[in-house]
């Protein structure tokens, strides 16, 4: 079933959906001048070309990608194309940059499970669910596209297996007491040899990995629910000592976690 929802406005909100599409039957489009927002497209059946940054790449099913703001592009297709997609507005986008980097565009190959977030999204447009919680599921979708942009970086297939168990259990424990020797004795490597690979693969140790993600994760925190306590997103990450983890925060993002909510925020108090 298709669903649409254009032109959607919350300013009062930091991030939020301008456009979502379920669905959508596809034309062609041409866009000289770009898009004036963050652009997701994405196959859902069929597929198409886009023209962009002097490439033509085609998207099969679940293929997607995010379009940085003002860049010229046109796509089209000679056979049927449904496509999701997705606009992103609000004044949390200009940190974009900072978060992805500055390229044009960015292609996510099989990024089927964005397409789960986005009906969520669409299904609460409908239901006219309340603003923070759309601004909620916008932030959710962006995170997603951010850590799978990221992912596709690293080059999986080159990367050892190790690394990936490695990463896979700091994801999964980031939020309780990890250490370098119990994760070397669990993947029966010296810690040494688990140093090598991560700095091989990410350029950053396990241990600089863990505190990236626990930052990564009280982030979220912070912005997804205003009423935590900064000590309690400090022990949610698994910092026990709230004075680290402010000084971790600040040595890693230029700013204390509650500097970084109230500047996320402030938008919606100048429009207050």
């Amino acid at each position: 079933m298709m669903k649409a929802f254009l032109d959607i406005l919350k300013p009062n909100e930091l991030i939020y959906p301008n456009t979502v599409s379920i669905g959508w039957k596809q034309g062609k489009v041409d866009r000289p001048h770009g898009h004036p927002y963050y652009h997701w497209l994405q196959t859902d059946q069929g597929e198409g070309t886009i023209k962009i940054a002097g490439e033509v790449i085609t998207l099969y099913k679940h293929d997607g990608i995010l379009i940085s703001p003002f860049v010229p592009h046109a796509y089209f297709s000679k056979q049927h194309w449904q496509t999701n997609y997705l606009t992103l507005c609000g004044y949390a986008t200009t940190f974009f940059p900072k978060l992805l980097g500055e390229q044009k565009f960015y292609l996510l190959r099989d990024a089927r499970h964005v397409t789960t977030d986005l009906v969520q999204l669409a299904d609460g447009l409908e239901q006219a669910i309340p603003d923070k919680m759309i601004s909620q599921l916008t932030y959710q979708i962006f995170t997603e596209l951010r850590e799978t942009i990221l992912k596709a970086s690293v080059g999986k297939n080159s990367a050892s297996p190790i690394y990936w168990e490695a990463k896979k259990y700091i994801d999964s424990n980031y939020m309780q007491k990890v250490t370098i020797k119990q994760m070397s004795q669990d993947f029966h490597v010296s810690p040494q040899y688990l140093i090598k690979i991560f700095k091989q693969t990410v350029g950053v140790s396990p241990y600089q990995y863990l505190l990236n993600r626990r930052i990564s994760e009280a982030k979220k925190l912070l912005v997804s629910n205003h009423d935590l306590l900064i000590s309690e997103i400090a022990a949610l990450v698994g910092m026990d000592n709230v004075s680290h983890f402010i000084e971790l925060f600040k040595k890693y993002e230029n700013c204390t976690p509650l500097e970084f909510r109230t500047i996320f925020y402030q938008g919606r108090n100048a429009h207050d």
